[in-house]
């Protein structure tokens, strides 16, 4: 693709950038200060192997120690990917079963305090993933077979599991329990992201990339409330004491959370400098993420910089 580099390290002139503070990650963008784009990460081939097997390889755990990237956010606490708005509905299934696996980790975990959990309902979550595991599912099929203008019927889907984290995040954060149960809190805010670039990825396939980008403006907008509302009460504790007395285990458990939070909105930020990216430049998202470079395929990190600085 003209006006793209591709390489497979981080070069020099951005590792000195990000050094000396010129530059910024936020999520899979690299960025000066003004807004200019530098750079973007992208997750190669090589990731889903290094997921299942749960290793990284020196020279990796370089790499994402230098970008901040702490390991938990490759392989078990973050489940948007870095770069590629249009990573493929398959792909998005596959992250979802990451979600369903830990949420379920997790409320075994509180099985012992489940009457102070009233507002949960394991069999409606079950409901819920079959719904969007079906959704993404049939969206995958109707884009394979050329159906597209069939897509407009799933989007009832992925808006429903929206209302449903939505909802459990409001009632957590209204008896509570968000920091004290953080990990719970943390799934089903992964989920609802999930499910939130689930469907705008259908609607960027039915009206095309500027309505994309407004959905996704206006999501993030929601996304980004709720993240502040979990963060305030812990800049806040004489208004909320029942945060004075936590264990240090939580309280470090709380702050590994709010990372991931923090980490999720700059993907969904990042995302969202791709499409305006492919917009400006007339690129076909779907062809911006089947970008390929030679001897990529055991990549597990790909960096991709404009020859020239753009406008985020």
């Amino acid at each position: 693709m003209k006006n793209l580099i591709v390489a497979f390290d981080i070069p020099e002139i951005i590792r000195r950038g990000l050094e000396t503070g010129k530059l910024i990650r936020r999520g899979g963008v690299i960025q000066h200060q003004d807004g200019k784009i530098a750079m973007w990460l992208r997750e190669g081939p090589g990731m889903a192997h290094l997921s299942r097997s749960g290793t990284i390889p020196p020279q990796l755990a370089s790499q994402l120690q230098f970008l901040q990237l702490g390991t938990n956010a490759i392989l078990g606490m973050q489940v948007l990917s870095l770069g590629g708005m249009v990573a493929g509905f398959a792909m998005l299934n596959s992250k979802l079963g990451r979600i369903e696996q830990k949420l379920e980790q997790v409320l075994g975990e509180l099985s012992e305090i489940k009457e102070q959990l009233n507002w949960l309902n394991k069999r409606k979550d079950a409901k819920i993933f079959a719904q969007l595991r079906t959704a993404l599912n049939q969206a995958q099929w109707l884009e394979d077979t050329g159906r597209q203008n069939e897509l407009i019927a799933l989007r009832f889907n992925f808006v429903g599991v929206e209302e449903h984290c939505t909802q459990l995040l409001v009632e957590m954060l209204k008896a509570r329990q968000a920091q004290s149960k953080a990990e719970l809190f943390l799934q089903y805010f992964l989920l609802l992201c999930l499910a939130t670039v689930s469907r705008v990825r259908l609607e960027i396939m039915l009206e095309g990339t500027t309505a994309g980008i407004a959905s996704l403006d206006k999501a993030r907008q929601h996304i980004g409330d709720l993240a502040q509302r979990f963060h305030h009460p812990l800049t806040n504790l004489k208004s909320n004491p029942h945060l004075l007395t936590i264990s240090p285990s939580l309280k470090a458990k709380i702050i590994q959370v709010s990372g991931s939070i923090n980490e999720a909105r700059g993907r969904l930020y990042s995302y969202r400098t791709e499409m305006e990216w492919c917009k400006t430049n007339n690129i076909d998202l779907n062809d911006w993420e089947n970008l390929r470079a030679p001897d990529q395929e055991n990549a597990a990190l790909i960096f991709i910089r404009p020859m020239k600085p753009s406008p985020a």
